[in-house]
């Protein structure tokens, strides 16, 4: 509980953890984290990929290693049991980009049904925003002379970017 509960780790959303936790305690049953091993995290994989996809299997091998690093930054282990420890190979989808067409068609499609949805979506289509980056768009940020989107919210680099417009 003190794992799924603590600020400081990467994954700061306890509810994730705990649910995680349930898993693998329901799969493993109740291990010590002083008496956890590799051969443990194996056996998890294994009786694991029977329910699920690789990637949820890789999400639930992602709390394990987390709550090792955790508990050896916290002395509760000597050592930990998962580093260098392989994730599952998880299949790539091919991403497919709508073709122009397809993209005027869909914003044509939501105009129709509501004004304000089709502009957000037509400006996703153009500037390749995500969802939340077009909802905090306001008019200064658009510059019309030079035809640039400025998104000045912290971004992944924590820089501001600048979206060319057509």
């Amino acid at each position: 509980r003190e794992y799924a509960k603590a600020r400081e780790t990467k994954n700061r959303r306890p509810d994730f953890k705990e649910q995680s936790l349930t898993v693998i305690n329901r799969v493993l049953g109740n291990v010590r984290v002083k008496e956890f091993t590799r051969t443990h995290a194996y056996e998890f994989i294994s009786k694991r990929s029977k329910e699920v996809a690789p990637a949820t299997v890789n999400r639930g091998l992602a709390v394990l290693k987390n709550m090792m690093t955790f508990a050896l930054d916290r002395d509760f282990i000597d050592s930990h049991p998962l580093i260098r420890f392989a994730l599952l190979p998880e299949p790539q989808k091919a991403l497919r980009v709508m073709t122009l067409e397809e993209e005027r068609h869909l914003v044509e499609c939501v105009v129709k049904e509501d004004l304000v949805v089709g502009a957000y979506v037509a400006i996703l289509g153009e500037t390749a925003l995500r969802k939340s980056e077009g909802l905090r768009l306001q008019w200064p940020h658009i510059n019309t002379k030079q035809k640039l989107l400025a998104v000045e919210w912290p971004t992944k680099s924590g820089k501001v970017r600048y979206v060319p417009l057509t």
